[in-house]
Parts: C-alpha cells; sequence; structure tokens
C-alpha cells in the first residue's frame, strides 16, 4: 500500500499500463535529471578543487571545463547512470523528488531528524550537507564511490534498517507532544480580550 499526500494507494490495483508509464518516466528522471545533478556536482568539483566552494563555479568556466572534458564528462555520466541501474536491481536505490511541503506532520518531522543527523555526520566526516544541485561523495561498503543530493542522504537515513524505525518513533513522540502542548497553550490562553 502507498500512502502519498494521505491518500492510500493499493498499487497492485493500478493497471499495468499505467504503472509502465509511470515507471517509465521515474526511471527516465533518474536517469537524466538525478545523473545529471551528479554530473553537474563533479564538474564543479574538479573546477573548484577539493577545498573550494562549488556555488562560486560561473557558466563560463563550466562551459569552458565542458569544452575541454567532454570524454571525462561522458564517462561520469555512464558511471552515474549504471550505478543507479545497480542500486535499482539491488533495491538501495533512493529516489530524489521535487519536495512539496508536506500535509503529514509525522513525514516532515521524520525528514527533519534525518536531515539533522545526515549534517551531524556528514560535519563529523569532514564534508557539508549538500546545497540544491549539489552532492556529495559517499563510499559504500563495496568500495565504490557514489555521488548523493541531500535529498538521497535523507532518503538513504530513513531506509535505513536501523536508523529508520528509531526516526519514525522520535517523530511520532515529537507531533503528539507539539499537539499536546498546542492544547495546552490554546486552554491556557482561554478568556476574552479583557485578558490581555
Amino acid at each position: 500500500m502507498l500512502n502519498v499526500s494521505g491518500y492510500e494507494i493499493d498499487e497492485s490495483k493500478i493497471n499495468l499500463a499505467v504503472t509502465q508509464r509511470l515507471l517509465t518516466r521515474a526511471v527516465a528522471h533518474i536517469l537524466n535529471n538525478e545523473c545529471a545533478a551528479n554530473v553537474l556536482g563533479k564538474t564543479k568539483r574538479a573546477i573548484v578543487g577539493k577545498d573550494g566552494k562549488p556555488d562560486s563555479v560561473t557558466e563560463t568556466q563550466l562551459t569552458a571545463w565542458r569544452e575541454q572534458h567532454s570524454e571525462v564528462l561522458d564517462g561520469w555520466e555512464s558511471e552515474f547512470c549504471q550505478q543507479k541501474i545497480a542500486a535499482m536491481y539491488d533495491g538501495s536505490l533512493s529516489v530524489r523528488v521535487a519536495r512539496a511541503p508536506t500535509r503529514d506532520p509525522v513525514e516532515a518531522a521524520m525528514r527533519a531528524i534525518a536531515k539533522a543527523e545526515v549534517v551531524t555526520v556528514l560535519k563529523n566526516n569532514g564534508a557539508k550537507f549538500p546545497k540544491d544541485d549539489e552532492t556529495v561523495s559517499i563510499e559504500q561498503p563495496n568500495g565504490e564511490t557514489v555521488q548523493l543530493s541531500g535529498d538521497e542522504l535523507v532518503d538513504r537515513r530513513l531506509a535505513h534498517a536501523t536508523h529508520g524505525d528509531r526516526i519514525r518513533k522520535a517523530a511520532e513522540r515529537k507531533v503528539a507532544e507539539d499537539k499536546r502542548l498546542r492544547e495546552a497553550t490554546s486552554k491556557a490562553a482561554g478568556g476574552g480580550l479583557s485578558d490581555l
């Protein structure tokens, strides 16, 4: 059962043709948009070096670098796409999606907690949380290095066998406590304008 924006959808009832179209769009997004974002992040990092700021790269610098290194870029694109395909096959893929404000307070709290934890882990390892179209290099247990966006890092933290369940429980407690506090504040505020 899928739960999206508060709606429960039984994916087994979705028409096969619709499922194929949805899957095609999702895979196209991953192999086009996400891989392009990974290549862009790696390109900026190559231009500024290890200690530089990727945000400082200009369009002129990008264009010049791309013209001089087209074969390198093709190799990176292929590498990232092959990693994404392998992750689809082995079930480790984290899908990066445009995030609209969520109506589910538990999900919003989960994402906030997961992001705070990811920021701390990165900081403890000398890295920063990637902004917008940036990525960060993460070495996998098999020795491979993957480029991940901020959303992908948060998604992976939430999908983690140990951390995901712990974060969900913490988010549920936070939402319940926030609700209790709002109700207590509302009750205490009571009265009329003469109480102000």
